[in-house]
C-alpha cells in the first residue's frame, strides 16, 4: 500500500511540473518569446543557424523588454534550485549576451554576485566556446550557477564550465530548453520551458512544400514578430 501511495504521489507530482512547464510555455508564447507557425502558407518559417528549416523559434533577447516577465522567470528558477536542494552558490555567471540580462535578476534573487563574460576568439580546433570574466575573477573554489538564455545541445554549458575550471558548478539553468542536448554538461540543469520543436532538412521540409518561405528570424523580426 505504501509503494502504491507513493508512485501515485510521484505521478500526482509529475503531471503537475508538467502543467506548470505548459503554463510556462504559454506565457512566454503570450509575450512573443516562442513563435510557432501558424500553418498559413503566406508566414515563413524559421532558417537556423544550423541551416536546418524549423517551425518554432525562440526571440529570448525580446525578454529584455520585459523586465517584469524577467523577474517571474529568475523567481521562478530560484525556486526551482531551492527546491533542488543545490548549493548556495557564490557567484552567477551568464552566458553573452541573452544569459547575461537573466543571471543578474538571478543573482539578485539568490542574494549573490554577477560576474559578467565575454567571449573569447578561439582558433583552436575545440568546438566548445571560451570565455572569461570582463572585470573580475571570483575567487576560487567559489560555488557557481552557469546561465543561458536558451539551451540547444548544452555545448555553451561546457564551454563556460571548462572556462571557469577554478570554480565549483552547482549548477546551470536556461529559460528555455530545446530538448536535444547532445552533450554532457557534468552538472545538474533546470529549464523553465521544453516546447517541442520540429527540425527539417531543406529537401525535406514540409513548410517549404506548402510555399512558405525560410528566413533567418533574426534579419527578418518584423515578418515574425507582429
Amino acid at each position: 500500500m505504501y509503494f502504491y501511495v507513493t508512485d501515485v504521489l510521484c505521478k500526482w507530482k509529475d503531471k503537475q511540473k508538467e502543467v506548470k512547464m505548459r503554463d510556462w510555455e504559454k506565457l512566454l508564447e503570450e509575450n512573443k518569446i516562442i513563435w510557432r507557425h501558424d500553418g498559413n502558407e503566406k508566414t515563413p518559417h524559421a532558417l537556423l543557424q544550423s541551416g536546418l528549416h524549423s517551425d518554432v523559434f525562440f526571440f529570448a533577447d525580446e525578454l529584455v523588454y520585459h523586465p517584469s516577465l524577467l523577474k517571474r522567470v529568475s523567481e521562478r528558477l530560484c525556486t526551482l534550485i531551492k527546491k533542488q536542494g543545490w548549493d548556495k552558490p557564490d557567484v552567477v555567471v551568464g552566458a553573452p549576451f541573452g544569459g547575461a540580462y537573466l543571471a543578474v535578476f538571478l543573482a539578485a534573487e539568490l542574494g549573490v554576485d554577477y560576474v559578467p563574460v565575454e567571449k573569447l576568439e578561439c582558433n583552436s580546433d575545440d568546438s566548445f566556446d571560451r570565455f572569461a570574466p570582463e572585470r573580475f575573477q571570483p575567487k576560487e573554489g567559489s560555488k557557481v550557477i552557469f546561465v543561458d538564455d536558451v539551451s540547444t545541445t548544452g555545448s555553451t554549458f561546457v564551454g563556460l564550465r571548462r572556462s571557469f575550471s577554478n570554480l565549483q558548478p552547482a549548477g546551470a539553468v536556461s529559460i528555455i530548453c530545446r530538448g536535444r542536448q547532445t552533450v554532457d554538461i557534468c552538472m545538474p540543469f533546470i529549464a523553465l520551458a521544453y516546447p517541442e520543436v520540429s527540425e527539417y532538412s531543406p529537401d525535406k521540409c514540409p513548410l517549404c512544400a506548402m510555399d512558405s518561405q525560410a528566413l533567418k528570424p533574426k534579419l527578418h523580426r518584423d515578418k515574425f514578430i507582429k
